[in-house]
């Protein structure tokens, strides 16, 4: 079955084990463009998933329950939770995506880990620089040099924190109900 409608690029390092990264393991690093009302279809996550919305706007459902993005959001959507993307009708929406899972709770990384764990859903406008480290992860894809392991490790780890600590900046925004309905 194909999973996406209206893609006009992707990069998509897919990992089915995934990628062990000390206490994290990688499943995928993505970035898509979806053409005008294109989508990728509803699934269930198996592990979790950052969306951050490079640019263009849309509608990132989770269970069925719709919530507007747009250039510089961070969507976050926990394990075992249905979701589906769809591009507004009137521009593309191009976007990146991490998705990952825990092997244990780091110490120092458990407040952290549990956040992900139980945030089941949200939305949250980022800072620049988490973009700029989506960017080099992604790179880091392309190049493929002896030191592309660490780097990789190191910069999920900090775009795990970042997003984090974006979220706990406004925890009265953490989810942004709009009431718009997607389509």
């Amino acid at each position: 079955m194909n999973w996406l409608e209206g893609n006009l690029f992707s990069f998509n390092e897919f990992h089915d084990e995934g990628i062990v990264l000390d206490f994290i393991k990688m499943f995928q690093i993505g970035e898509f463009a979806l053409k005008p009302g294109g989508q990728i279809y509803e699934h269930k996550q198996y592990c979790n998933e950052i969306t951050y919305i490079t640019s263009g706007k849309g509608f990132i459902y989770t269970n069925d329950k719709a919530m507007q993005v747009c250039r510089g959001d961070i969507h976050i959507i926990s394990k075992n939770n249905t979701h589906k993307i769809i591009a507004s009708p009137y521009e593309m929406l191009r976007y990146i995506c991490l998705g990952f899972d825990f092997i244990e709770f780091g110490e120092k990384f458990q407040e952290v880990c549990e956040f992900y764990e139980t945030s089941m859903e949200g939305i949250m406008s980022s800072e620049g620089d988490i973009r700029y480290l989506f960017d080099m992860l992604i790179n880091e894809f392309y190049i493929n040099c002896e030191t592309k392991d660490c780097a990789v490790e190191s910069m999920v780890k900090l775009i795990l924190i970042k997003v984090f600590r974006c979220f706990q900046k406004k925890p009265s925004e953490f989810i942004r109900d709009n009431g718009k309905e997607g389509g």
